[in-house]
């Protein structure tokens, strides 16, 4: 009896001993994971993602499966990833704005390219973008974090996506703002109307334009089955969904005053297509 307690004393030692190795062998796994990914890994997120996953499924062999833990590893690298891009193109906007005159303006190419209402297809950029190259820059650059986006778009950041979005239309409708502000004396009749034209191609199609690839990326009908809520829910929360009156309040006074953009629930994909940029080489 004394030789069996004895055995299973050690054998049980062993197993404990064995479980805190493998404890620590992933802990440092997941601390190395996360401070690579920190440091960038281009465009192939996804592709390290299906390696660890099958890397976490292998340790399921000796009850170890750590898949679950990698998780918000890599749902905290997908957010900051796009938010860097995002608050990237935002900047940018922000200084081409300081050097934009609307005397420069190409007016032909309105002329020239088609509408935003002859376009079939919703991942198409609108046209009348390229009238102002700040906004066909900082829609080139949000599409640009899309298309990375879209290689690894987990539900998770469908909520932080959406607002790290919101904020950064709202600081351009401020940007576009203290642009009239610095310029509104000096305008002349024609600039005048060239500024109005930039507002109302900022609310009506730009605005849209990124509600849609939003929707793209996560449809509201995959993300209200998921978290168990109705589209109307998900919409009355602004889950997906960009807030117009805030992102538009700072240029309030320079709109009409029921400017309404549609937003509408896309329909699903079995996967979201690239978007496209817009081009601009007409005014290079």
């Amino acid at each position: 009896m004394d030789i069996s307690r004895a055995a299973m004393c050690m054998l049980g030692g062993a197993f404990v001993e064995t479980s805190q190795i493998e404890a620590e062998s992933i802990s440092q796994f997941l601390s190395t994971l996360e401070h690579d990914l920190s440091h960038g890994v281009g465009t192939s997120l996804d592709s390290i993602i299906g390696q660890c996953m099958y890397f976490g499924l292998s340790f399921s062999r000796v009850g170890a499966d750590f898949r679950g833990v990698m998780a918000p590893v890599f749902v905290r690298t997908v957010s900051s990833n796009f938010e860097h891009s995002i608050k990237k193109s935002t900047k940018k906007f922000g200084q081409d704005m300081e050097t934009f005159t609307l005397a420069k303006l190409q007016s032909n190419i309105l002329r020239n390219t088609p509408t935003s209402t002859q376009h079939s297809k919703q991942d198409q950029p609108p046209q009348s973008l390229l009238e102002f190259y700040p906004l066909a820059d900082y829609c080139n650059g949000i599409t640009t974090a899309f298309n990375e986006l879209r290689l690894c778009a987990p539900v998770a950041v469908a909520d932080s996506s959406t607002h790290i979005l919101q904020e950064s239309l709202t600081s351009v409708a401020r940007s576009i703002m203290s642009f009239y502000r610095q310029e509104q004396q000096a305008f002349l009749p024609a600039e005048k109307e060239a500024f109005s034209r930039l507002c109302r191609c900022f609310a009506l199609e730009l605005l849209p334009y990124m509600q849609r690839c939003l929707h793209l990326l996560f449809s509201p009908l995959t993300v209200a089955q998921q978290i168990g809520v109705s589209l109307q829910q998900l919409q009355k929360e602004g889950l997906t969904y960009l807030d117009q009156t805030i992102i538009l309040d700072p240029l309030s006074g320079l709109l009409p005053q029921h400017v309404e953009t549609a937003i509408v629930a896309q329909p699903e994909d079995e996967e979201p297509p690239q978007l496209e940029v817009v081009n601009n080489e007409a005014q290079e």
